[in-house]
């Protein structure tokens, strides 16, 4: 931590802190990113939870929700939340906000990995799986291998001759070793059944205007500077924090600092 105090007219002290917190708290077990959608015209397919700050929004294929209609979110243990179609990109993809039961839905949901690392996977490993959710919040791996690598698009096929691929799976998860590497968009069925992934990297591209790497946060009220770094700390961030201190001795002001959006 670097500190400066700046003296000011009078008796009020201006401390400017620049903290990078060293650790964040691990979380008790985090929420995986795959849920089941479905709506009431019939159309069924899966998201993947993505966090702004406290807001929860479901990133799908776009010709997996219709925009007219509310979305049933099923996630881990069968959890059930409400959403709303917020906006479309590219004709690619649909951005859901979850609107009730989002806080017990998104708790600890599992951060999108960096690019670089999307694009180091995609370079080193050609197996992996799609995770699909169930209607039950049931969770399935299905082994699939990448046969191409494009950009934007990804083409896999089933690893076994026992594993499917079918329609109502569009919008899980590609999944490398343990990376997140893309989100299917659509299943062709034939002699061989092939799935068509964009690229997780290629998706935070489109989102990076709505979803930005970082969130300014601004906290409100009288913060002492331990107590200030504390919850820059907690929260992960990387802060500018103004407190001005009052003739009484009393710290008051505002904390705005910027944290990783996941």
């Amino acid at each position: 931590m670097n500190a400066r105090i700046l003296r000011l007219a009078g008796s009020a002290v201006v401390l400017l802190i620049l903290w990078q917190a060293s650790t964040v708290p691990a979380a008790a077990q985090q929420t995986r990113p795959t849920v089941f959608l479905d709506q009431v015209d019939g159309r069924i397919g899966h998201g993947l939870l993505r966090m702004r700050g406290e807001e929860c929004f479901v990133v799908a294929p776009a010709h997996v929700v219709n925009p007219d209609l509310e979305v049933r979110i099923v996630g881990m243990n069968a959890v059930e939340a409400l959403g709303r179609f917020q906006r479309g990109i590219a004709d690619q993809i649909a951005v859901v906000k979850v609107e009730k039961n989002a806080e017990q839905l998104c708790m600890n949901a599992q951060p999108w990995p960096p690019e670089d690392s999307v694009t180091a996977v995609l370079q080193a490993v050609q197996e992996g799986s799609l995770e699909t959710l169930s209607e039950d919040g049931s969770r399935t791996l299905t082994g699939v291998e990448v046969v191409t690598v494009g950009d934007p698009y990804l083409r896999v096929r089933p690893r076994r001759s026992s594993e499917r691929l079918t329609q109502g799976m569009s919008g899980s998860a590609l999944i490398l070793e343990t990376i997140m590497a893309g989100i299917l968009d659509s299943v062709t069925v034939r002699d061989v059944p092939i799935g068509l992934a964009i690229r997780l990297d290629h998706v935070e591209r489109m989102l990076e205007p709505y979803f930005p790497a970082r969130e300014q946060v601004t906290r409100e009220g009288g913060f002492p500077w331990v107590t200030a770094a504390g919850v820059v700390a907690a929260a992960g961030g990387v802060a500018a924090l103004l407190l001005t201190s009052g003739g009484d001795g009393g710290d008051t002001g505002s904390i705005t600092f910027s944290v990783p959006n996941p």
